[in-house]
């Protein structure tokens, strides 16, 4: 979100949405692979109603990176899950 930030008396837009500490984050949620995540919405275990998660990507020392994306379990079932990304963080309600 941005945010109004008065500088030289001049309103300009600046990002100040806090960045997180992507380890930190990591800790907030379950780590699914892609086909982890894909196997449990097709056996019914995850569903929309059950919370909805961001995809994870991984980096070249083979960290999870949380990207801004969100995922729910619905976007499987309607083409929209984009199944070349890594993982996904979820977070229940």
């Amino acid at each position: 979100m941005k945010h109004r930030k008065f500088i030289d008396f001049d309103w300009q837009f600046v990002d100040e949405t806090p960045k997180p500490d992507n380890h930190q984050d990591l800790n907030r949620g379950d780590i699914f692979t892609m086909q982890e995540f894909i196997a449990s919405v097709e056996d019914g275990f995850l569903i929309d109603y059950d919370g909805y998660g961001n995809y994870l990507i991984k980096d070249a020392q083979a960290s999870w990176i949380i990207t801004d994306c969100i995922v729910k379990p619905s976007d499987l079932k309607r083409n929209l899950l984009d199944e070349t990304l890594d993982g996904v963080l979820w977070y229940n309600k």
